[in-house]
């Protein structure tokens, strides 16, 4: 399911000050860690799938923000696809991007309530939710949001 949700409804999905699940994802080569590992820095977490056309469109934008910001952790987890489908898709898409993680039973979207994609979820460097976004990300919308969350406290 695919949600294009606008402002209003994006921020009333924003449980305030919402941590970051301890939620066991795995990367591509097999390993695993805690979503909540990548805590200390701002963190965009995005919540994707590779039958999603919405998603497919947003991930050049996500790429592009990534190697633009740094100081600022992107995190995509791909919801109940395998490491291969991800790879393959990642390839044919010329896609090179760090910290693609897959989460094959959606425990991330659970337990952040995000049950559409694409979501993005914008962390501070506690790792408390600051804000979500569901729906595609414009290029705009996204400089917005994390120019956002660097100015958080």
């Amino acid at each position: 399911m695919v949600f294009f949700g606008g402002g209003i409804i994006n921020q009333a999905l924003t449980p305030a000050e919402a941590p970051i699940p301890p939620v066991e994802v795995r990367r591509l080569d097999g390993s695993t860690l805690l979503l909540s590992s990548f805590v200390g820095r701002p963190m965009v977490v995005n919540l994707w799938a590779t039958w999603c056309p919405p998603c497919r469109r947003e991930m050049p934008v996500l790429k592009s923000a990534q190697q633009a910001h740094p100081e600022i952790e992107f995190v995509f987890v791909n919801q109940g696809e395998s490491g291969e489908t991800v790879e393959r898709y990642l390839a044919n898409q010329g896609l090179q991007m760090r910290n693609v993680v897959i989460d094959p039973a959606k425990q991330v979207s659970a337990r952040t309530g995000s049950s559409g994609y694409p979501t993005t979820l914008f962390y501070d460097a506690r790792g408390r939710l600051a804000t979500r976004h569901m729906g595609e990300l414009s290029a705009a919308t996204l400089e917005h949001k994390i120019d956002q969350l660097r100015s958080a406290p």
